[in-house]
């Protein structure tokens, strides 16, 4: 029985680069299986994936055998949030419309997280403390309100993964998933980057985002630690 790797593939976390570049360089396309619905998932032959990714917290190792090796990259959350707002924002094109575009584009930036609160089996919107969430799990970050436990069983849940990066080192956070799991990187076109956002903000917006992500900060706090400890050590796990 094969043990699978499971990507927590929170957005606007440099996720998708690393997909391009070490993912796609290390694994068969064919065994690469995107989150694309709890439908899809339950009916997916489950014996012929070797990476699990995409938006979709944790809690995948349920639906698959063996004991699955967790990964992930963390961002400053502030930063993280600005940018998953004004990349929807400016995704709108004659070729393409963002599901989401029109409800922020019409929606400031301040107003938004009491807008998306509500449980939800979609991923993706914008949330407060979003990397908490998805870390805490579907059971803990999404449906329960009690901010202290959902602290809690992220940051036991985050102890468990195998490995994480942290965007803004991105460079020595390839070296490390190199180093870990032998896998080779190969530089792509960076994608879906955030190009339109403000250079600063008012007080009052500043406020309103550190509000809304106390808990994603000690997150953040923490996953640098580990992923500083890892960077220090680097010994080899295959």
């Amino acid at each position: 029985m094969k043990n699978i790797f499971i990507f927590t593939h929170i957005p606007k976390t440099a996720g998708t680069s690393f997909i391009n570049s070490i993912l796609y360089n290390n694994f068969d396309k064919i065994n690469l299986y995107k989150y694309q619905g709890f439908k899809n998932l339950l009916l997916k032959d489950k014996k012929k994936i070797d990476v699990f990714m995409g938006h979709f917290p944790y809690g995948g190792h349920h639906f698959f055998p063996g004991s699955p090796k967790y990964f992930t990259f963390l961002r400053e959350p502030i930063q993280r949030a600005i940018s998953h707002y004004y990349w929807v924002k400016q995704t709108k094109s004659n070729n393409y419309e963002h599901p989401e575009w029109k409800f922020y584009d019409s929606t400031p930036l301040v107003d938004l997280f009491s807008k998306t609160k509500k449980s939800s089996f979609y991923f993706f919107p914008l949330k407060d403390n979003l990397q908490t969430r998805y870390l805490a799990g579907l059971r803990h970050g999404f449906w329960l309100t009690n901010k202290d436990q959902m602290l809690d069983v992220a940051k036991k849940n985050l102890e468990k993964y195998q490995l994480l990066g942290i965007q803004e080192y991105y460079q020595d956070s390839i070296n490390l998933f190199e180093t870990y799991f032998g896998w080779s990187f190969a530089p792509t076109q960076r994608e879906k980057s955030t190009s339109s956002k403000p250079v600063s903000f008012d007080k009052s917006v500043v406020q309103v985002l550190e509000e809304n992500h106390s808990l994603d900060q000690e997150i953040y706090k923490m996953g640098v630690e580990i992923f500083n400890d890892k960077l220090s050590r680097k010994p080899c796990l295959n």
